[in-house]
């Protein structure tokens, strides 16, 4: 049986959610997609290779949701926080329905896995998000690097952490709470982009 890589990581990614990073291991992971260790390694150098991938695999999906979001109801004709609101929400609800990737990205993102070098490798560093950058920047002030090195990773940072606490229970979802959470990151990201306008003046 030929197994691609997309099994692998989907096993990782449950593993890792269920039981945590400390019981992913390559033999586990072949076990449960049906194939021998050699046949994992074709395709992956180890375990930390494997562990490495997942994370990027669904950091780049998270992304591009946020960009196709972004894209398409930046044509609405509507405020822009409102905007950004919507995109946003789109992210959270995402956050919300894929358990498993969320808990993945908590357990690692706390890991010592989480490396500057995969860091930079995130599609949020990537020029995909230079137009994003410069617009958030026009629109919220601040400058374009401090949406690429810092805002838009802490609008995902903080609503996984939030999402992670409604999945597994210690907080009860409501329309209410997801206000409050959204006004919460809006005013931290308002502050930081006047500091540093401040700063750099």
């Amino acid at each position: 049986m030929r197994v691609g890589k997309k099994r692998y990581i989907d096993e990782t990614i449950e593993v890792t959610a269920e039981r945590g990073l400390e019981n992913v291991t390559v033999r586990r992971i072949a076990g449960k997609a049906g194939v021998s260790e050699a046949a994992l390694y074709r395709h992956f150098a180890g375990k930390e290779d494997l562990v490495n991938e997942s994370f990027l695999t669904i950091d780049r999906e998270i992304s591009q949701l946020f960009l196709n979001s972004f894209y398409s109801n930046s044509y609405s004709g509507g405020e822009f926080e409102d905007v950004l609101k919507a995109v946003w929400k789109e992210v959270f609800a995402f956050l919300l329905k894929e358990k498993s990737k969320t808990l993945f990205m908590i357990r690692y993102r706390f890991s010592s896995l989480f490396t500057d070098d995969v860091r930079d490798k995130r599609m949020v560093c990537g020029e995909e998000f230079t137009p994003v950058c410069r617009t958030l920047a026009e629109k919220l002030g601040g400058t374009e690097d401090y949406y690429r090195t810092y805002a838009i990773s802490y609008i995902f940072e903080v609503t996984i952490l939030f999402s992670e606490k409604i999945l597994l229970g210690r907080l009860p979802y409501s329309p209410e709470l997801e206000d409050s959470l959204w006004n919460f990151i809006i005013n931290i990201i308002r502050t930081f982009s006047e500091d540093t306008l401040t700063a750099k003046a």
